[in-house]
């Protein structure tokens, strides 16, 4: 089956597993070469694969469908695919258990305040953003020191377990498809969810690192701001304000926060 492929870096070693269950890929949509999509570039490029790097035209859409491509497949690609009247199947992974969290940024509603609903769904495509028809999906279990690339990394795993049996079953699959009824869409993320106050406990503090990770959370340490990546708290009774500088170095920097103080492993600072 010919397959177009729509997405960054995140699922890009579904490009050789696709290969490797006798597919040929005929195209693969991403952005610009960047930290985000170097890895399917790459794999592009080694395999002769043309990218396009921008927004997807309606036309030329329609010439894949037209030179025999019979799946769209979109895995974290930011634009909404516009889907050619002769596409026989298009499929898009969605990182919550749908018809739950559907939106743009739904990975760190997941820490924040929706634990319950994380997991792996295959849907259709469809005209509104993640509301096709259900193939395939299977649940999450966020543990307590899980973060933002460690439930990345549970999605990869997940959509490779997954992946073979959709594509091996694909004609059956898409016919008995499970409409979503009711379910919930989560806004996007804005620069206040990823911003921590050191007045906050460091219970919370810690669950928007954990919600972010690589992505970054933002604080301001003695009026500079910085981007954090990792962090580590110790509740402990003191009377610092909080947002004392107890210690920096070249391995971390200490700050008081409400209960105690958190331990920055991490983070840089940002204009």
């Amino acid at each position: 089956m010919k397959i177009a492929f729509f997405g960054y870096d995140l699922y890009h070693p579904c490009l050789a597993q696709i290969r490797a269950l006798g597919h040929r890929l005929s195209a693969i949509f991403s952005g610009p070469l960047s930290v985000h999509t170097q890895h399917v570039h790459q794999f592009a490029a080694y395999n002769a694969i043309p990218v396009i790097d921008e927004k997807p035209a309606p036309s030329m859409l329609n010439d894949l469908v037209n030179d025999g491509v019979e799946l769209f497949l979109c895995a974290e690609y930011p634009w909404k695919i516009p889907i050619p009247d002769g596409l026989r199947y298009g499929i898009n992974l969605h990182p919550t258990m749908l018809p739950e969290g559907r939106g743009p940024t739904p990975i760190p509603w997941l820490f924040l305040q929706y634990p319950q609903h994380a997991g792996l769904s295959i849907h259709k495509l469809s005209n509104r953003f993640d509301a096709g028809d259900i193939l395939l999906q299977q649940s999450i279990r966020l543990k307590a020191d899980d973060n933002y690339d460690c439930y990345c990394q549970k999605l990869v795993q997940l959509a490779s377990d997954m992946l073979p049996a959709v594509l091996n079953n694909l004609a059956s699959l898409y016919c008995s498809a499970q409409p979503q009824a009711g379910g919930s869409e989560w806004p996007t993320i804005g620069r206040q969810q990823r911003t921590i106050a050191w007045q906050q406990p460091i219970a919370q503090i810690l669950k928007t690192v954990r919600a972010f990770g690589s992505l970054g959370s933002f604080a301001s340490i003695a009026g500079t701001p910085i981007t954090l990546f990792s962090a580590d708290g110790v509740i402990a009774a003191h009377e610092l304000p909080a947002g004392t500088i107890v210690e920096r170095s070249a391995e971390r920097i200490v700050v008081a926060a409400n209960d105690g103080f958190i331990v920055i492993s991490h983070a840089i600072t940002t204009s």
